[in-house]
């Protein structure tokens, strides 16, 4: 049977495809790595919100998730499991990795990422240590390695991009899985928050963590700062208003943006002020 043009068409992408999808794991291979990025993250009590921040990051280019349950309450396995399936997630338990500690969140946090690195900091080129409400967005790529390859030479060992804090958008509740499509009003571009930020970091190079925010470089490494005009990530710190009145706000004491003289709508006012849908682009392409 003699096959159409159109057939051989198909046939020469088909081979294309296979192509480059090969060239990019014999790269890895040869770097010693079974991934180019991926990401460690500690979730508690996020099953709603699982599924969304995990199809994201995935789409943008990263290649395997290593998260760290810490006591959830609620049942998430059932999000997991198909990641878990095709083995895209790492799920491990405080209970199991850390057995007693009871101790602080962000401890536990610190004590995952070194945890992380040293049980499988091999098998990536980078991580990104980030939380469920962060988000990454380049600006330069739609893709996270297109965009990591601008950083790959040497002394640099880590990129910090810094927040853009997100608010409720005045919405009532949103519907599981539509955080990003909802969530659109942030707090000004001078608020204090967006000096801070998180890193993604070359693992080879990385000694360890004290922080969620920053990592210990080898001698001779450092870390280089991302202009928000080539990267930003988005931190939905007050999801909907369910969220941020029903959970956020409870938690107001163990919170830098509450005080004793703040009232919670307006913090809820200070996130809610510019309008960005620079993530879409991510998205929807």
């Amino acid at each position: 049977m003699q096959l159409g043009p159109g057939a051989s068409v198909l046939k020469k992408y088909f081979f294309f495809s296979f192509a480059v999808i090969s060239f990019f794991a014999l790269l890895n291979l040869q770097k010693g790595f079974s991934y180019q990025a991926v990401i460690c993250a500690v979730f508690r009590d996020e099953e709603r919100y699982l599924k969304e921040w995990i199809d994201y990051h995935e789409e943008l280019g990263f290649e395997h998730f290593y998260l760290y349950n810490d006591y959830s309450k609620y049942e998430f396995i059932h999000v997991l499991a198909p990641y878990i399936e095709k083995g895209t997630v790492t799920l491990l338990h405080r209970s199991e990795v850390f057995p007693g500690d009871q101790g602080w969140f962000s401890i536990f946090q610190v004590n995952s990422y070194n945890h992380f690195l040293k049980h499988f900091g091999q098998e990536t080129e980078w991580c990104a240590y980030i939380d469920i409400d962060e988000f990454i967005v380049p600006h330069t790529h739609t893709s996270i390695i297109d965009f990591l390859q601008e950083f790959d030479e040497e002394p640099i060992g880590s990129i910090y991009a810094f927040w853009q804090c997100f608010g409720t958008s005045y919405i009532p509740s949103v519907p599981e899985g539509r955080i990003l499509e909802n969530l659109t009003l942030k707090a000004p571009e001078n608020d204090p928050l967006h000096k801070i930020g998180k890193s993604i970091v070359k693992t080879k190079h990385q000694v360890g963590a004290n922080s969620c925010h920053f990592a210990f470089l080898n001698p001779g490494y450092h870390q280089v700062t991302a202009p928000i005009s080539h990267i930003q990530i988005n931190h939905y710190f007050c999801r909907d208003q369910d969220f941020f009145y029903n959970i956020r706000c409870q938690l107001r004491k163990n919170l830098a943006v509450f005080n004793n003289n703040t009232l919670n709508s307006d913090v809820e006012d200070r996130f809610n002020v510019i309008h960005d849908i620079s993530i879409h682009r991510v998205i929807k392409k």
